[in-house]
């Protein structure tokens, strides 16, 4: 994808660094692996200095101030990484609600059928139980260079450390 920054700064005037680097930013958090919060912080704040020296007449819109000032305090503090968080997992529960409640709920009464329907949800999000399932692979997504360099170890397995945060 490098020929689509030249045209993007060209078309926007956006500084081409300034793109480049706000792409690896948005790789980087919407990936669902380890990210190292140090390595992060120094890239995000080379980012923000950049921003500032080449838009200071420019207001910083809230979320981006957010990712470049506080995203190592976010990562240190949050036990998944934060492409795990994403409105996909939310969007997939409410589908998993839909067919619970329609194919494996008692439809005698309210009272049964939410009975059952929070019983199963509860199965079916237990980590441990979550743990043990099949694990479905998904379309890995190639990352940028520079994106590898702020995350932790590729094949670290992160179960015993969440594991470890939640008890």
């Amino acid at each position: 994808m490098p020929g689509f920054f030249p045209i993007l700064h060209t078309i926007t005037g956006v500084d081409y660094d300034l793109i480049k680097r706000f792409k690896i930013i948005l790789e980087v958090i919407s990936c669902s692996r380890k990210i190292n919060a140090k390595k992060f912080g120094d890239y995000a704040n080379k980012t923000a200095i950049l921003y500032n020296e080449k838009y200071q007449w420019r207001y910083m819109p809230s979320t981006v101030h957010k990712i470049l000032y506080h995203g190592e305090q976010i990562i240190q503090h949050n036990m998944l990484p934060i492409g795990d968080l994403s409105e996909e997992a939310q969007e997939k529960r409410n589908k998993d609600y839909r067919f619970f409640r329609e194919h494996n709920t008692r439809k005698i009464s309210r009272y049964h059928t939410n009975e059952d329907l929070i019983t199963i949800l509860l199965c079916t999000s237990d980590p441990y139980m979550s743990s043990i399932r099949q694990k479905w692979k998904s379309p890995s997504i190639e990352l940028d260079e520079e994106a590898k360099e702020l995350l932790e170890h590729e094949n670290q397995d992160y179960l015993e450390e969440i594991f470890t945060k939640i008890v």
